[in-house]
C-alpha cells in the first residue's frame, strides 16, 4: 500500500482562497487549517450563489473530498475581479480571458495558484 503524504498547504495558511465544491457551490475566505486528509478550516467564509449574491458564513469546515478546486490569491484586485466575473464555473479558457484583460489594464505581477483535487 502506497504512503499518503500530507497535502503542502502550509505556505498558503493565511491567504485568501476561493474554493470551488462539488454541487457547483463556491465559497472564499482565509485559509487557517488543514489536516492530512485535505480537510480545511476556511476563517471570514463567504458563500457566492450564482444569482450573484452573498453570505457570509462565519468559520467552517470543508471536508476535504469536497473540495474541486482551491485557488489562492495574492493580489486582492486579482481576487476581487475573479468573483466579480462570476468565477464559481470558471473554466481554463475563461481564466486565459481574465489574465488577458489584467494585462491590458497593467496587472503583470499577478501571482496565482490553482490546487485542483
Amino acid at each position: 500500500m502506497s504512503k499518503t503524504h500530507p497535502p503542502e498547504l502550509k505556505k498558503y495558511m493565511d491567504k485568501q482562497v476561493n474554493i470551488k465544491l462539488n454541487g457547483n457551490r463556491n465559497v472564499s475566505g482565509v485559509l487557517r487549517g488543514f489536516d492530512p486528509f485535505m480537510n480545511i478550516v476556511v476563517e471570514d467564509c463567504i458563500e457566492h450563489m450564482k444569482t450573484g449574491e452573498s453570505q457570509s458564513i462565519g468559520m467552517v469546515v470543508i471536508r476535504g473530498n469536497s473540495i474541486v478546486i482551491m485557488v489562492i490569491f495574492f493580489n486582492l484586485f486579482f481576487f476581487n475581479f475573479y468573483l466579480n466575473l462570476g468565477a464559481y464555473g470558471t473554466n481554463s479558457m475563461t481564466l486565459k480571458r481574465i489574465f488577458d484583460l489584467l494585462k491590458r489594464k497593467g496587472k503583470n505581477n499577478l501571482k496565482i495558484i490553482f490546487l485542483g483535487f
